[in-house]
């Protein structure tokens, strides 16, 4: 029996060593753990990056599209001022009759002068004298799907 204590004895871990080993194996998991983290950390902290400077550029043209899209809004507003400017100087020397019909083959000139002088005054209340020469050009447009029964003329 004697021996069997020596070898227990000598087999036997003492309580700081078998601290100071589970110390070391907690230090090293803990080591490890730390180590991981931290390069999953730095991977994240790269893909984040990354995704930043996409944002920046994003943004930027963003900005640029907007810059754009602020030029087309105003080139379309100046370009309707501009439409509608010509059909007004078109309009001051353009006029559209409705319904006035020209017989055959007939002058459009012709009719357009016997409508002014039957239908429109001076300001005096005499009668307006008109004739072909006034006119640069008269002819009749076409007529409307719906409408068959009247015929439109422009001078």
């Amino acid at each position: 029996m004697p021996e069997t204590r020596s070898r227990s004895s000598t087999n036997i871990i003492t309580n700081e060593e078998l601290d100071l080993m589970i110390t070391e194996a907690v230090e090293a998991a803990l080591q490890k753990t730390k180590e991981f983290f931290l390069k999953k950390i730095a991977e994240m902290q790269k893909v984040c990056d990354e995704q930043q400077l996409q944002i920046d550029k994003l943004k930027e043209q963003v900005e640029s599209n907007n810059d754009v899209n602020s030029n087309c809004k105003q080139d379309i507003r100046n370009l309707a001022i501009s439409i509608n400017n010509l059909e007004q100087y078109s309009r001051r020397s353009n006029i559209r009759i409705n319904g006035l019909a020209v017989k055959g083959n007939g002058e459009c000139k012709e009719a357009v002068c016997a409508f002014i002088r039957s239908n429109l005054k001076n300001k005096d209340g005499s009668v307006l004298e008109v004739n072909e020469r006034d006119i640069d050009v008269a002819h009749p447009l076409p007529s409307s799907p719906t409408s068959t029964s009247t015929n439109s003329k422009s001078t």
